[in-house]
């Protein structure tokens, strides 16, 4: 059965929804947008004020931590360019529902809830933000058996959530993404914005790529963060290179880490490959020139 939130949450509302059986998620999506997510990216100048006015309400809600994680180039936490742009891709296509595969300390994914809650209003309570984590609630100094997981989150980013007044948008699969993600898929599920913070190998990536790309409208968004990594450089190379994608054209000015803390890319359509059509091949990097970060 789905259960809520055992966090000391003073407001139940505000609970992110926690999905624990499979492969029933007792969980229905909420109607399709009617149209495909647009073409450009980039906050209106509302949408930015939204922005500047939930950065502000960060900052002080969460103070130095949240400061913190927006400047520490290998923290588990999406910078403030990275959430920007995911705030700024939903407020864009105003699709109905978005997905996360990796919660941590829920920075992420509070930018994307927050969009959820501009576009829709504050009286809509309807599931619009999935996150999966398999380790969220288990403690940080508990190694974990959960696949390749090093470690618990101690429930960070669920009280974010809910201290944010957002988690009442959110719910949290509580399971592997390898799991969630075919659940996700047979229930029905559509998303215009898909943010790729899992597991950080290749093959890994990849799969959550595969699952995801099922899910997601010709016009929508993927991010996959720590563009650092090789693994994550390889895994853009190999979407772009044999599946329709193309990497966002973004002011470099305003999104100057594109590129180097995450890929954004837009789906242009869907899969037609032959059951037989090879690989085709793409550059394999050594990660010398990016280890420096």
């Amino acid at each position: 059965m789905a259960s809520s939130s055992s966090s000391s949450s003073s407001e139940e509302d505000n609970e992110v929804f926690i999905v624990t059986t499979w492969p029933s998620l007792g969980l229905t999506p909420p109607p399709e947008a009617p149209s495909s997510p647009s073409a450009s990216v980039g906050p209106s100048a509302a949408s930015a004020s939204a922005l500047d006015a939930f950065h502000a309400s960060a900052i002080q809600r969460f103070g130095n931590h949240y400061l913190a994680a927006h400047h520490q180039p290998n923290v588990s936490a999406a910078t403030y360019e990275t959430g920007s742009l995911l705030y700024a891709a939903l407020m864009t296509s105003k699709f109905p529902t978005s997905l996360e595969i990796g919660l941590a300390t829920g920075l992420s994914a509070m930018y994307m809830a927050q969009a959820h809650v501009d576009i829709n209003g504050g009286d809509d309570d309807s599931i619009r933000h999935i996150c999966i984590d398999p380790t969220q609630r288990l403690p940080k100094d508990e190694t974990s058996t959960v696949g390749l997981q090093r470690g618990g989150w101690d429930s960070e980013g669920l009280q974010h959530l809910e201290q944010s007044k957002l988690g009442r948008v959110v719910a949290m699969l509580e399971t592997e993404s390898h799991r969630a993600l075919p659940a996700l898929h047979e229930a029905g599920w559509t998303f215009g914005v898909v943010f790729i913070d899992g597991m950080h190998l290749y093959d890994y990536i990849l799969l959550d790529f595969f699952y995801a790309d099922l899910m997601l409208p010709v016009g929508g968004i993927l991010v996959l963060d720590d563009a650092w990594l090789p693994s994550v450089q390889d895994a853009a190379k190999f979407i772009l290179t044999n599946r329709s994608y193309e990497l966002l054209m973004l002011d470099a000015e305003r999104w100057s880490e594109h590129g180097k803390r995450y890929f954004a890319l837009r789906k242009t359509a869907n899969d037609t490959r032959m059951w037989n059509e090879h690989n085709r091949a793409f550059a394999i990097s050594d990660g010398s020139e990016n280890n420096a970060q």
